[in-house]
């Protein structure tokens, strides 16, 4: 329906805006902040401003460049899967299966789509890796109490952003795992297929089959379930 914001959107939008509050936590932070710019622990404890050097000045900007760099990254990747994932969702609708040859046809596009998501899955899990790698090089040369107050604050967003990036994920394959032995399952007795125009449902011609599909259905809305359990 046009307008309508669907509740797979939503959770992506959850996880994104929980994202950005974890960086923000992680770029404001006292420690985080005082230790890389060399503050003192009386300073610290007293409030007092810090003069910044040059150069302080100049590796704030690029740790501060480099966590823009990762949002805009995580959100291009979250914006392509979405719209990726919808190809899916719609694959599975009755219109989609209601007879054999848009059955073939529905089958062929999720030989290449479910690959296609498992990758770019995949990716976004990768941007995190891959700037993990690029903040131990940026903080190559910092004193060993900055570096390890930094590379603490990180590791508490990961602990809090990243993790669930990667719990939502790991449910997401089984989830597409659980589609693909659905359509497979269309596709191998699109024969046995039965599309009933009055209620725009489909089901197949006898009960074993029947039970099989129902039992896809419902494990991939169990784990919709989760997914949006973990997001709240």
């Amino acid at each position: 329906m046009a307008g309508r914001i669907e509740r797979k959107e939503v959770i992506y939008m959850l996880i994104l805006v929980s994202f950005i509050f974890g960086v923000f936590y992680f770029y404001k932070g006292q420690y985080f902040l005082n230790d890389f710019m060399g503050a003192s622990g009386q300073s610290r404890s007293t409030g007092m401003v810090v003069q910044r050097t040059q150069a302080d000045q100049k590796f704030k900007k690029a740790i501060e460049a480099s966590l823009n760099s990762l949002l805009e990254d995580v959100l291009i990747e979250m914006q392509e899967y979405r719209k990726r994932r919808k190809i899916l969702d719609e694959l599975v609708q009755p219109k989609n299966l209601r007879d054999p040859k848009y059955i073939i046809e529905t089958y062929q596009i999720a030989l290449r789509t479910i690959p296609d998501l498992r990758q770019r899955s995949d990716n976004i899990i990768k941007v995190f890796s891959a700037k993990d790698a690029e903040l131990k090089r940026m903080i190559q040369g910092r004193s060993p109490s900055a570096q390890k107050n930094i590379l603490q604050s990180w590791s508490t967003v990961k602990a809090q952003q990243v993790d669930l990036y990667v719990n939502y994920f790991t449910i997401e394959q089984t989830i597409l795992q659980r589609y693909e032995q659905l359509i497979g399952l269309y596709y191998k007795n699109r024969n046995d297929v039965v599309y009933y125009p009055e209620g725009n449902s489909v089901a197949f011609n006898t009960q074993p089959l029947n039970a099989q599909a129902s039992a896809f259905n419902q494990d991939i809305k169990r784990l919709k379930k989760q997914q949006a359990d973990i997001t709240k």
